[in-house]
């Protein structure tokens, strides 16, 4: 997830990325079945409670978390990295 975000981000704003270091990188493909988020802070806190403790310490509005887990599964449920948009970045393959 951190690499769609990334993308996310050098798409947004290409004259800031240097450089984007994608490991394994895939098409994301938006189509029923590909993948499925369902994201909670219920879920989510259950697996780190101490992080998710932080977290809620320093959140500007922690009271709208379960808004952030919603618009974030909405973003990952509705992304589509494909062939067009791997091709339009430019690489340097390490090892080669």
């Amino acid at each position: 997830m951190a690499l769609t975000r990334a993308i996310f981000f050098a798409e947004q704003y290409p004259n800031k990325i240097e450089k984007l270091v994608a490991i394994g990188a895939g098409e994301w493909k938006k189509k029923k079945g590909f993948r499925e988020f369902k994201m909670d802070y219920k879920s989510f806190s259950a697996m780190d409670k101490i992080f998710w403790k932080q977290q809620m310490a320093i959140r500007p509005e922690p009271k709208r978390i379960d808004e952030w887990f919603s618009t974030l599964s909405n973003y990952y449920n509705n992304l589509n990295i494909d062939k067009t948009t791997l091709g339009e970045m430019s690489c340097i393959c390490a090892g080669r």
